[in-house]
């Protein structure tokens, strides 16, 4: 509920004025009472890792901390969380390929909630792992893949893994640093809204799903001779398109 509301739920049920500060402060503790507060839960991290070890065995659940030195008390820096039934529905049950994403916490300490999604026999999203981290960057990432490579297992004598990622920062070196057996894909979603700010067109954008979309080379080759030989874009297309897909 915005400040003003409250203003005018006060204002008519109890006829009184508060201050801006009063309504901040009463919306940050009824929403302390009602969502729990976010550094308590940050504390209560080691307590939840501890009973998820006992009672899920074959989960993993990672903290690390930052601590400049032993006069004080550490800070959380990182949350790593795979549960036992994501590890083995994930290997026994869905493809080897994981969609990589990310997105901002809107909590007041930030932060951004690392994601690796799979895709079971039924096409539907499958969880694989989940870590909440300081920010968007190569660390980070490699944290976050070095255990996921962990408790999946993969290796090139198994199954070949694939990534699928928007290409953020960090995350392609981190893949090539920590799986580098692995392949890397992007997605095509995020690659088309780059595509379309630069190549706009009905007839492009059909032409770029039908070459994403393409389970082999003689459609691919076509779709994008296709956009090569667009009628009326020849000069801003040709040779740009292209190597921007390939």
């Amino acid at each position: 509920m915005e400040i003003d509301g409250i203003r005018s739920e006060i204002r008519e049920t109890y006829e009184i004025e508060p201050s801006n500060m009063q309504l901040y402060r009463a919306r940050v503790n009824v929403r302390n009472e009602i969502e729990g507060n976010h550094g308590e839960s940050y504390g209560n991290l080691p307590i939840y890792a501890e009973m998820v070890r006992e009672t899920n065995f074959d989960s993993l659940v990672k903290i690390q901390y930052d601590r400049i030195n032993l006069s004080v008390n550490p800070t959380f820096k990182r949350f790593f969380i795979c549960f036992e039934a994501m590890k083995s529905g994930f290997l026994e049950g869905c493809r080897p390929f994981i969609g990589l994403d990310e997105c901002h916490l809107k909590g007041p300490y930030g932060g951004v909630l690392l994601a690796a999604i799979a895709l079971d026999g039924n096409n539907r999203l499958f969880p694989v792992a989940f870590a909440v981290v300081e920010g968007e960057t190569k660390e980070s990432w490699s944290f976050f893949l070095y255990y996921l490579h962990t408790i999946t297992g993969i290796t090139t004598h198994q199954r070949s893994l694939c990534f699928m990622t928007d290409r953020k920062k960090g995350v392609v070196e981190a893949i090539n640093e920590i799986i580098a057996e692995a392949t890397h894909q992007v997605c095509c979603m995020h690659l088309y809204n780059n595509f379309k700010k630069k190549f706009p067109g009905l007839n492009l954008r059909n032409h770029f799903w039908v070459a994403a979309r393409a389970y082999n080379n003689m459609v691919f080759t076509f779709a994008m001779d296709k956009m090569k030989r667009e009628k009326g874009r020849l000069r801003m297309v040709n040779g740009d398109t292209y190597a921007f897909m390939v």
